[in-house]
């Protein structure tokens, strides 16, 4: 136990075993350099036995467009023609809103509006008739 490091030392009082061994792995002798593990099983960690091989490539086989990153803006959602026609005009819902506020509230504290705009046009008619005539 004196002549093992302090990390050393640490694992094998960690493992209450003071006999350090090291990981090894066997690979048989029909190994061949050709036949790696692919990319989900090195991610996943699983073994791959050196005698069976799969027919499944390793990345799907498509077209990578260099200028993906350049051309990206065209699909970002501000660029589309939802967006444009929503913000063309920005007031405007508030404004119809308010417009409409209004005239309701006119036309509850001022009910005789309407009556008093269809006797004053009433009255011009009749001026203008008048003046026609005259």
């Amino acid at each position: 136990m004196d002549g093992l490091s302090p990390p050393l030392l640490l694992l094998a009082v960690a493992s209450h075993s003071f006999e350090v061994e090291a990981d090894t792995i066997d690979l048989p002798s029909s190994h061949s350099l050709h036949q790696r593990p692919s990319s989900t099983q090195i991610a996943q960690g699983t073994p791959r036995s050196p005698g069976t091989h799969s027919n499944k490539p390793t990345m799907p086989p498509h077209y990578r467009d260099p200028w993906a990153a350049r051309e990206a803006w065209r699909k970002h959602p501000i660029f589309t023609n939802r967006f444009y026609i929503r913000n063309m005009f920005p007031g405007l819902g508030l404004g119809a809103a308010a417009f409409g506020i209004y005239l309701a509230v006119d036309m509850l504290t001022h009910p005789s509006n309407l009556d008093k705009i269809r006797e004053d046009a009433h009255k011009q008619l009749a001026n203008q008739g008048a003046i026609l005539r005259g």
